[in-house]
Parts: structure tokens; C-alpha cells; sequence
């Protein structure tokens, strides 16, 4: 046995089978790490497609809580109360805020912001209203200025379910 390991033929064999053996082994970790590096961009991938889901969700969520709360200050401004319809103005207003942080394309977000700039008039407009005590053809005019938000919310309500339709495919 002492024999083997003096003899150079086979301390030769044995270093180069080493020698090969450490060389495919290098092959093999040089192409595992082709894999992992595969691996980690389709995961990476996957989150972002993941995440923009989930953004289009909220949109679609917050515009369309921004409609319901839109239509309740709608029916208090037909009652003439102006108070009341102006906290739905600010939830609305608040839900389109936060749609406009999750968009990403300039032309929704300058349709967002422009429901929010309406909002806002809105409900300066429904307090001065309020302060100054007019309220009996302001309140048609303000009901008619609510709907024309209401059009512009579901209008980027649809353009956000058709871009949400077309992501998803």
C-alpha cells in the first residue's frame, strides 16, 4: 500500500483526475451561477409585473371610492347641506390624491390633477357658499359642477380598468 503513494506514475494519475475533477467542478459552479443569475431576474421580473398589479388594483379601488364618496357629497349639496357635502369632497379629494402618487404616465396623472384641482375649487366654492349664506341657485350650480367631476372620475376610472385590462394580459 505504502507503495501507491511513492509511485509517480500514480501520483501523477491522481493529480491530473484532481486536476480534472477541479476544473469540472468550476465548469459546474461557473453554470450554476448562470442559473441563479437567470433565476434572480425572472423573480425580479415577477415582482415588478407583481406590483404593478397591485398599484392598478388600488387605482381602480381609490377612484372608484372617490365616485361613491362624490355621489354622497352630490346628494348633500341637493339638500343644501354644504358642510356635510363638504367632508365627501374631502374623502374624494383625498382618494384622488392618492391615486395620483400611484400613477406612473404623465397624461393620467394631469387627468388626477385636474380632478383634484376641481375638488378643491369645489369646496372652496360650497364654503364661501356656506359663509355667505347663498344657497339658492348655488346649490344647482354646485350639484352641476359635482357631476362634471363625477364624468371626469369615471372617465379615468375606464381609461385606468382598460390599462389595467391590457396589463393583465
Amino acid at each position: 500500500m505504502s507503495y501507491l503513494l511513492i509511485d509517480p506514475l500514480i501520483i501523477g494519475a491522481v493529480t491530473w483526475v484532481g486536476f480534472a475533477a477541479t476544473f469540472l467542478g468550476l465548469a459546474i459552479a461557473i453554470w450554476q451561477i448562470g442559473l441563479v443569475t437567470t433565476a434572480t431576474k425572472a423573480a425580479a421580473k415577477a415582482i415588478e409585473n407583481l406590483s404593478a398589479t397591485v398599484h392598478s388594483r388600488e387605482r381602480l379601488l381609490d377612484l372608484s371610492s372617490a365616485l361613491r364618496q362624490l355621489d354622497s357629497a352630490r346628494h348633500h349639496i341637493g339638500q343644501r347641506d354644504y358642510s356635510t357635502a363638504a367632508i365627501f369632497l374631502e374623502f374624494a379629494r383625498n382618494e384622488c390624491v392618492q391615486v395620483q402618487e400611484l400613477l406612473v404616465q404623465n397624461s393620467h396623472k394631469r387627468d388626477v390633477n385636474n380632478i383634484v384641482v376641481r375638488l378643491t375649487k369645489l369646496i372652496e366654492a360650497l364654503a364661501l357658499d356656506e359663509g355667505t349664506g347663498e344657497q339658492r341657485v348655488t346649490a344647482v350650480q354646485r350639484g352641476l359642477q359635482a357631476r362634471e367631476i363625477t364624468d371626469a372620475i369615471g372617465a379615468a376610472l375606464a381609461r385606468l380598468r382598460y390599462r389595467y385590462a391590457e396589463d393583465g394580459k
